[in-house]
């Protein structure tokens, strides 16, 4: 599963446009000067993934995704190591891991976040790639590696768009992946889409 390197450049300037706009969201309702850019963007297979997901998160993880509909189809996730997950919100608060309500807060601020982000990302797949798509309500998880949560029903899904975020909050770098994952289908309409927003785009090589 090959793309071209303009199909690569596209779909960095989708999501970083994507991120951008979330950026804006969060620094008005959080108060905080939050930059966000994803400079790295990958599509993987599905096995190819599941050999990279201790690289990207192990022990417990924190997770918000929701799932889209449309054209193509799949997972949409925000996902944080627990040591970058409890320094944002850290970042974002005031509030350390060892307070008494650090897991409640952590909860309702990684789900704005993860929320903002993914439909920044979203939103600007669907308006850019002229493609209507419906959403299913966001949902929280945490746990040990909640980075395969979603991928629970691995056998209908077939390619990952992993974006590498950087969360940058008052000089500090926090990373986080976002994560779209297609399935079984959905993909090649995905790019059929993407296609016919660049000029000019050589055909995928298989």
């Amino acid at each position: 599963m090959k793309t071209t390197p303009e199909q690569l450049d596209a779909l960095r300037e989708l999501i970083n446009i994507g991120i951008g706009r979330a950026a804006g969201i969060l620094n008005e309702m959080l108060r905080a000067h939050i930059e966000l850019r994803v400079p790295e963007v990958e599509i993987l297979p599905l096995d190819e993934f599941k050999s990279k997901i201790d690289q990207i998160g192990k022990g417990v993880t924190a997770a918000v995704q929701l799932s889209f509909r449309g054209p193509f189809k799949g997972t949409a996730s925000l996902v944080f190591p627990q040591d970058s997950a409890n320094k944002l919100v850290d970042m974002l608060t005031g509030q350390s891991a060892d307070d008494g309500d650090f897991d409640e807060v952590k909860r309702g601020v990684l789900s704005e976040v993860g929320n903002i982000v993914i439909n920044g990302v979203m939103g600007t797949i669907g308006n850019m790639l002229d493609c209507q798509l419906s959403y299913s309500i966001p949902s929280y998880i945490e746990e040990e590696q909640a980075i395969r949560s979603a991928l629970y029903e691995s056998s209908k899904y077939e390619a990952i768009l992993l974006g590498h975020a950087q969360f940058r909050v008052s000089g500090h770098v926090i990373r986080g992946e976002v994560l779209l994952v297609f399935e079984i289908g959905s993909f090649q309409h995905f790019l059929d889409a993407l296609d016919a927003t660049i000029p000019e785009t050589n055909p995928v090589s298989e």
